[in-house]
């Protein structure tokens, strides 16, 4: 599940930011903005697969087992619990890797 989030989330950042490329070229400040908003948009499904694998860190089971004995437990709002902290911290580690590798 950590290789899945962590490849998933870098994905989502990569296909977001491209849609902002996919238009014109961008400005330096253009080029923030959009990783910015990359990964931000990238902090929601890194959201829901963080909770899981902690649920499966602590408890056990597949992955579909997880998240339905979450839900189940907790209901379906649950699996977002975090959501600001995670699309914050998203969109400063996409601001830090558009600054370093430019």
């Amino acid at each position: 599940m950590s290789c899945f989030n962590f490849g998933g989330t870098t994905a989502v950042q990569f296909w977001v930011k491209g849609l902002f490329r996919s238009s014109q070229t961008l400005t330096h400040n253009q080029e923030i903005v959009a990783a910015t908003i990359a990964g931000a948009v990238s902090g929601v499904p890194c959201c829901v697969m963080e909770l899981t694998m902690i649920q499966q860190q602590r408890f056990g089971g597949s992955v579909l087992g997880t998240v339905r004995r979450v839900i189940s437990e907790k209901g379906a709002q649950i699996m977002l619990r975090g959501i600001s902290t995670t699309c914050g911290r998203e969109s400063v580690c996409a601001l830090g890797k558009q600054c370093c590798f430019e």
